[in-house]
């Protein structure tokens, strides 16, 4: 029996562009350009490497950018369609959580700027748990997830879109993997070791069904 159901953050609770470009409109306010964040986006679109050395910022611009972006406070808000599915899952009685790679700072702006810290039962941001070695795959925030929300392994599921990191845990624990299939930045990538998703789905309400 399923009792918890553990999400990705980027990609699989929101778009990770709508933060990319809440990052690059707070560098235009910074730097009093209201074109620049339209300007930096087109470029990203383009090509994701060196967008701001492209945009002709010089070393010392460049490094203000990547600050202002990581630590600006993001322009985002949750679907209300994801919403009303985690708030059913709770209701129904399923614990929900969140596990996050990525820098402290930015995912917990992302996590209260949705407000999902209102929400969650718990949230890992992996890089808390002592490096960038403890993302995923890493069964570390898995272990941590499964103690906080008092579960079995076997009674929970993992929804993740990135191929690379988010199924392989499927092979250490019983954790049913689903994988949600959007037009996320990494849904391309290739699968670790070959260690594919036991589920698929294209809405994330779909979850609803495995329950």
């Amino acid at each position: 029996m399923i009792r918890a159901v553990v999400f990705d953050l980027d990609d699989t609770l929101m778009p990770e562009t709508d933060y990319v470009k809440s990052g690059f409109k707070a560098i235009g306010k910074a730097f009093g350009d209201s074109f620049l964040g339209d300007k930096l986006w087109n470029l990203f679109c383009e090509d994701k490497n060196n967008v701001y050395q492209r945009a002709g910022f010089s070393e010392e611009e460049c490094q203000k950018c990547i600050e202002i972006y990581r630590k600006h406070f993001p322009d985002i808000v949750l679907d209300k369609r994801v919403e009303r599915t985690l708030l059913e899952l709770k209701r129904r009685g399923i614990k929900i959580g969140v596990i996050t790679d990525g820098r402290s700072e930015g995912q917990r702006n992302k996590v209260i700027a949705l407000g999902l810290d209102k929400i969650m039962d718990c949230i890992i941001v992996t890089d808390e748990l002592g490096g960038v070695e403890f993302r995923k795959p890493h069964p570390k925030a898995f272990e941590l997830m499964r103690e906080s929300l008092g579960v079995k392994f076997d009674e929970m599921i993992y929804v993740g879109d990135n191929p690379k990191k988010d199924f392989f845990i499927g092979s250490i624990y019983p954790i049913v993997t689903v994988r949600l299939c959007s037009k996320g930045m990494y849904g391309g990538e290739s699968y670790l070791e070959g260690i594919k998703e036991n589920k698929t789905i294209t809405v994330l309400s779909e979850i609803l069904k495995e329950i």
